[in-house]
């Protein structure tokens, strides 16, 4: 068996959920597919004559990798870059102050009502209120001001390209999948240059991972 088809048919096993393991009695690992429909008392099992690490190798590189629901509820983040803020947002209670910098000592210069439409032109970090240093910045009269994110619902985001999902906020760290252009988020949180997201269900597994397997 060639190893365009080795690799199509070791991704059919894993979607249809047979377990793959090593044959550990002989000593060597060598992957197999145990069948789930026996002859009597007999277990069927086939051997395909490569090492676990040949395997995992295969299925990390493959064009369509596998997929699991260990990480799915761990947060995930996209570069802000390639988002784009929905305008405009929910307000949260009936007013709001809006404050003239995202610190506290800069005083309020307006409060709105909750029904008032409000347009977020960027996360920024600033003094801690309320349990969190994200404040908005928003447009009003041509002007910059802030709200602090407590006065706002969760923010939806769009993407304006297709962009990586990572594990951690920084672009070394695991790739957990990828969004289209046009996919809607909901940001939980945000730092700098990255947005903390809600992400699927089902993800693209770590490598270290893969070595669990037996």
């Amino acid at each position: 068996m060639d190893k365009q088809h080795f690799n199509l048919l070791l991704i059919f096993l894993i979607f249809c959920g047979l377990p793959i393991g090593t044959n550990i009695a002989t000593g060597v690992d060598v992957v197999y597919a145990e069948n789930n429909h026996t002859s009597g008392d007999e277990s069927i099992t086939t051997e395909y004559h490569i090492t676990l690490d040949e395997a995992v190798e295969i299925q990390a590189n493959a064009s369509a990798p596998p997929i699991t629901s260990i990480y799915s509820n761990d947060f995930t983040f996209v570069q802000k870059k390639n988002m784009r803020i929905i305008n405009p947002v929910r307000l949260f209670g009936i007013t709001f102050d809006v404050w003239e910098a995202p610190t506290i000592d800069s005083g309020t210069v307006y409060q709105f009502l909750g029904t008032t439409p409000i347009y977020v032109k960027d996360f920024v970090i600033g003094d801690r209120y309320n349990d969190s240093n994200v404040w908005f910045e928003i447009a009003y009269k041509s002007e910059s001001y802030y709200i602090h994110s407590s006065s706002i619902f969760p923010i939806q985001i769009t993407a304006v390209s297709d962009a990586n999902v990572f594990e951690l906020s920084n672009t070394d760290s695991h790739v957990f999948g990828q969004i289209n252009k046009g996919k809607m988020m909901t940001v939980i949180d945000a730092e700098t240059n990255w947005y903390k997201v809600s992400y699927n269900y089902w993800r693209v597994p770590k490598k270290r991972r893969y070595s669990l397997l037996s």
